[in-house]
């Protein structure tokens, strides 16, 4: 009856291992796979946001002290990998490259390599994997490249339901049938510059001329000390959001840190929770320069010069229109329109209206008297109307704002 069990659980297992849940995010469908269990390429340089998979693949740093997050990996994946970790900020190398074989410390299948979970390391965590408890689970991770050419890590997350059953010498966890799933998660770890003695934090910044490398440049300077720029992406607007490794405090001493440089406005700080590793991202906005700030004070003073200028030309050309009033006409006040001024005008007489389109016109100072528009009678009955005038000597239009600087922003 036992026997029978097991073969029952073990072909239903088998089955439930082919259904694997379609959760993958649009981000990741330009993974590069092999054909069946061939290896796909992985080799590259790449920065490490994954301390499980990099662990799998460049074991524990010899120098806990440096700063270990770039990695090459060489060779074919068919037989083994040759794996040369780089200090980020002075570039120096490990000795002699870590070679990790395949069957032995991988394996190759459905286009992915292949690697177990390091549970020595990084114990399984119910809380953390959101497995419940009497629920079974075990974690692999599969790895390849994308068109991009970064290394995508994904973790499967594979569980079941069993019971147990008393078999004599102990008991043995059978799984129930058509209960198994399988969960992914999902990083990427950026592409890094071939050359190791351009892995330093300064000369890995080239600048290509687009806006993001600028911005980096800008950034790294501003970068409290072990921090290390990532990636950067502008986000709209002025913002930017960037992804930050290193150092290790909370995320309050990092936004306190960030913020002394004066040069930057935090506007979001939060922990990558897409890896294990501590890394951070960061969105914010560049202080503007002094250069920055004096030209806006520029264009500021001189459009509220203009703004005065033309409110004083509109407010003498209305003195001008008082005495083409008929009697008993008032005004309420009037708006700068493109092509002259609204003057709102209030009479009991609707002719009086009338009057003062043709006086203001054959007085010289307008070119054209229309009414607009026509509200509805005040309480003490009187009509009120919204005239347009355009002086014959058209109001001077406001300047066109300089050109700012460039900046990152």
């Amino acid at each position: 009856m036992i026997a029978r069990l097991l073969q029952v659980a073990t072909a239903s297992m088998a089955l439930a291992g082919c259904g694997m849940s379609a959760n993958t995010d649009e981000a990741w469908k330009n993974v590069v796979t092999a054909s069946g269990d061939d290896c796909p390429d992985i080799a590259g340089t790449y920065t490490v946001l994954d301390d499980p998979a990099y662990v799998m693949l460049g074991g524990p740093p010899a120098d806990p002290d440096a700063a270990w997050q770039t990695i090459t990996l060489a060779g074919d994946a068919a037989h083994a990998i040759e794996v040369t970790v780089h200090d980020t900020w002075t570039g120096r190398s490990n000795a002699s490259p870590i070679r990790r074989l395949r069957g032995t410390d991988y394996t190759c299948s459905d286009g992915w390599l292949q690697t177990e979970w390091p549970y020595d390391r990084f114990p399984f965590d119910r809380a953390a994997d959101d497995v419940p408890q009497g629920v079974d689970a075990e974690k692999s991770m599969s790895i390849a490249r994308n068109t991009l050419g970064e290394l995508v890590v994904r973790t499967n997350i594979r569980t079941w339901e069993s019971f147990s059953v008393w078999c004599g010498d102990g008991c043995a966890s059978i799984p129930l049938p058509f209960t198994g799933s399988t969960r992914h998660q999902w990083s990427r770890w950026p592409a890094s510059p071939r050359d190791p003695s351009a892995l330093s934090a300064g000369a890995s910044l080239a600048d290509d001329g687009t806006p993001e490398s600028t911005a980096a440049r800008r950034l790294a300077p501003l970068l409290p000390p072990h921090i290390r720029l990532v990636r950067i992406v502008g986000v709209g607007g002025n913002q930017w959001s960037a992804t930050l490794q290193g150092g290790g405090g909370s995320v309050p001493a990092l936004q306190d840190a960030l913020q002394t440089s004066g040069d930057l406005l935090v506007d979001n700080l939060q922990i990558d929770s897409s890896s294990p590793l501590k890394a951070f991202v960061v969105t914010f906005r560049f202080a503007p320069t002094a250069e920055e700030n004096a030209a806006r004070n520029a264009q500021e003073a001189t459009r509220r010069e203009h703004a005065l200028r033309r409110e004083a030309e509109v407010s003498a050309l209305v003195k001008r229109l008082l005495p083409s009033f008929p009697r008993g006409m008032t005004t309420t006040g009037y708006r700068l329109e493109a092509e002259g001024f609204l003057v709102e005008l209030r009479h009991r007489d609707e002719r009086a209206f009338e009057e003062l389109l043709t006086r203001a016109v054959a007085s010289g100072e307008f070119s054209s008297a229309d009414i607009k528009a026509r509200k509805s009678p005040d309480p003490e009955r009187n009509q009120i109307v919204e005239v347009l005038l355009v002086p014959t000597t058209p109001v001077r239009p406001a300047p066109k704002p300089e050109p700012l600087p460039p900046t990152a922003q």
